[in-house]
């Protein structure tokens, strides 16, 4: 991103044809006219079907539309997952992923796909931030959920519960920490980052006796930590510490697994959720729903999640990079 003072230049993939996103995005970018520059990355003859679906009037508006003409005529239809569809929403992630080494988009923001249906068709995929770290040979990397009251980076990601707890480590830990204390000074122009750990157990163990995750490895991190200058506490009782993250005790919280983030972002505002990658050498978010192939059928889609994750990579963007502006 060099140069200039210029509006930010926005990649948008489409995720799944049949699913939310082009939907989604439609009403996104009527919302968001002219407040930075659009690409949206996908099949344009699906996508005017789902601006009419949603109610908008067709044509091109205020955005580029790069074309793969990659899905069957004949047999879409919205709401209907099949591999084609599940093929060519990799197909834009990967086009997306060239544009931005090639230096054609500053940031990215990705329509939600299913993970099922592109596993089942052959493609490896446990999701977009695996993908995406994988495509850019990052090793360090996390999902950090936010809305308007709260910033959770997860610890663990797409893993059973089960499985979650038996391989949760103080590895894990640290590198989500670490991740959030840097990129809440870069995304977001927090100096000082204030930060709590969720504990795994009920209680946060009762000092061992619901669970030894705890005491054997996150109360001597956190003690290591707080050694090396960093503002963190914890680990506390997971309700306890999102309840105070809310409340502004805290700029972001750590989780230890999936649903313990989740469950409080969707009560506590669903639809200004999204999701963040912390780790890549851009800015990626995405919505904090997935396919909905139900309601993409009913035409009953929300753009709201959407329109949120598009404003919050501008805003990190802008951040990240001072010379972007949107008033340019």
């Amino acid at each position: 991103m060099t140069g200039q003072a210029r509006k930010v230049r926005v990649g948008i993939t489409m995720g799944d044809p049949a699913g939310a996103g082009p939907q989604a995005i439609a009403l996104s970018l009527k919302r968001l006219y002219g407040k930075a520059h659009f690409t949206v990355i996908g099949d344009e003859r699906v996508f005017e079907k789902a601006k009419k679906k949603a109610g908008l009037a067709a044509g091109r508006g205020s955005y580029d539309f790069l074309d793969l003409r990659n899905v069957p005529r004949k047999t879409f239809r919205f709401g209907r997952p099949t591999f084609a569809c599940a093929r060519a929403a990799v197909d834009y992630i990967d086009y997306a992923l060239g544009m931005l080494k090639e230096g054609r988009i500053d940031c990215l923001v990705t329509g939600p796909v299913s993970k099922e249906m592109i596993s089942r068709a052959g493609i490896p995929f446990s999701g977009h931030t695996e993908y995406l770290a994988g495509a850019c040979g990052v090793k360090d990397y996390a999902m950090m959920l936010l809305n308007k009251k709260l910033k959770i980076t997860l610890a663990t990601r797409h893993l059973p519960l089960i499985k979650a707890a038996r391989t949760l480590n103080s590895r894990h830990i640290r590198t989500a920490v670490s991740l959030t204390h840097q990129w809440l000074k870069v995304f977001f122009g927090i100096a000082h980052p204030r930060l709590v750990i969720c504990g795994v157990n009920p209680h946060a163990s009762d000092n061992g006796l619901i669970g030894t995750q705890e005491n054997a490895f996150i109360k001597p991190l956190v003690k290591k930590l707080k050694a090396k200058g960093m503002a963190i506490n914890g680990p506390y009782a997971a309700e306890a510490a999102l309840l105070k993250t809310a409340e502004g005790f805290y700029d972001a919280a750590v989780a230890m697994y999936h649903d313990q983030a989740m469950i409080a972002l969707k009560l506590s505002d669903a639809l200004s959720g999204v999701n963040l990658t912390l780790g890549l050498p851009f800015v990626r978010t995405s919505p904090l729903h997935g396919t909905a192939f139900d309601a993409s059928a009913k035409g009953r889609v929300s753009g709201d999640s959407f329109t949120r994750a598009i404003t919050t990579a501008i805003d990190c963007c802008l951040c990240f990079d001072s010379r972007l502006c949107t008033d340019a």
